[in-house]
């Protein structure tokens, strides 16, 4: 009897720490995105700027590549994130 609960309690403990690890995984996971959010919206306006500009010709220059990038990356890298938890 002392052996069953022994084990019992060996489980419910391995299942505790599991769920705290899962957790601050999952918290990990919630803090990256929000570190993520700020310079994806930087990226996404001055996209838009750029787009949006009065008289003067679209481009496809370097800073507009690398906004494009930019933007295309946070955006993957955000949905890989919610893909994951």
């Amino acid at each position: 009897m002392l052996m069953l609960l022994t084990t019992t309690m060996t489980l419910v403990l391995q299942t505790v720490n599991e769920i705290r690890d899962l957790e601050r995984a999952i918290d990990l996971i919630k803090k990256a995105i929000e570190d993520k959010e700020l310079p994806l919206k930087v990226a996404q306006t001055r996209l838009d700027e750029r787009s949006r500009r009065v008289n003067v010709e679209l481009c496809n220059d370097r800073p507009m590549n690398g906004y494009v990038y930019t933007a295309s990356e946070f955006n993957r890298l955000c949905r890989a994130y919610v893909v994951l938890y």
